[in-house]
């Protein structure tokens, strides 16, 4: 296969081609083209892939930004930012259950996965919402496992009774 020059003629956007992922070159493969930069940003986070590939941005329509549903960088969306500071709390709030887990059988490679699931996900504006819901379970069961470390006892039913809700709630 060989290489051939996009610099004059590329379709990828202003922010795309001005970035260091641009490589000014394309290869035809099965009938279609394929972009030396495509390759390269495969492995990039879903901030920067959204902010490189937005065609608002690359037209100047920096408007939209404020309304924009999409995790970006360059993102004025209120709810983007309340989604975004609500991820980083629950992280620390999966961190900080550590010891207590493990007291109520909960591995620590099990809060690991669930906290990189967390730096991992997609964020948008209806993340901001699942967030909160994740937060208080987190803060409810930080409580409860407190708790019972400080020898205060728990009322068992009413715990299996919200056990049982918060899974009826949360089952796919």
């Amino acid at each position: 296969m060989s290489s051939f020059d996009c610099t004059k003629s590329c379709k990828k956007t202003r922010q795309t081609r001005d970035s260091d992922y641009c490589t000014g070159t394309y290869e035809i493969i099965d009938g279609k083209i394929v972009y030396g930069c495509d390759a390269v940003m495969s492995s990039l986070n879903q901030r920067d892939n959204n902010f490189l590939t937005c065609n608002f941005y690359d037209l100047n329509i920096l408007d939209n930004c404020n309304s924009c549903p999409l995790y970006c960088k360059e993102n004025k969306n209120p709810n983007i930012k309340r989604a975004e500071d609500a991820m980083k709390n629950v992280s620390k709030m999966l961190s900080s259950l550590g010891p207590l887990a493990s007291m109520a059988g909960v591995d620590q490679s099990e809060l690991k996965k669930a906290t990189e699931k967390m730096k991992s996900s997609e964020i948008n504006t209806n993340t901001s919402i699942e967030i909160e819901d994740t937060i208080k379970l987190t803060n409810y069961a930080k409580n409860i496992l407190s708790s019972v470390m400080s020898g205060r006892s728990v009322d068992i039913v009413e715990f299996k009774r919200i056990k049982e809700e918060i899974e009826r709630k949360y089952k796919k």
